[in-house]
């Protein structure tokens, strides 16, 4: 049995604390997910093709409403991945300059400018 929001108040002195259950598989999955769905095979088929489990991949298809609103197109190459950013910040503090042109980005302006400002901030 749980304890009332008061009386966690009481033991706690603050409300109590959201829970925000397991963390979400992410939109590459759901992605893949929607991807698989345009073949024209069921909701339970595409979540096991993409490795999530039946629930997950009829949650995904309820809650669009069959539509994959966002995720029709995939994001623009306009932004850096976290995977090149972390690229850049390796080859940075290992002092190459020019990091930009070693993770062949289209977007060599903003890497480098990415890259320089990262390499000039001070260390805490």
């Amino acid at each position: 049995m749980g304890r009332s929001a008061k009386q966690v108040y009481r033991l706690t002195g603050r409300e109590a604390m959201y829970s925000p259950g397991a963390p979400s598989l992410g939109h590459v999955m759901e992605r893949r997910f929607w991807q698989q769905i345009a073949t024209g095979i069921t909701s339970e088929k595409a979540a096991e093709a993409v490795g999530v489990s039946q629930a997950v991949g009829s949650r995904w298809f309820r809650y669009r409403g069959g539509m994959p609103l966002f995720m029709s197109k995939p994001i623009a190459g306009r932004y850096l991945s976290f995977a090149e950013r972390e690229d850049i910040a390796l080859l940075s503090g290992q002092g190459h300059r020019a990091a930009h042109l070693e993770i062949h980005s289209p977007l060599d302006f903003f890497v480098f400018r990415y890259a320089d400002s990262m390499r000039h901030q001070s260390p805490e």
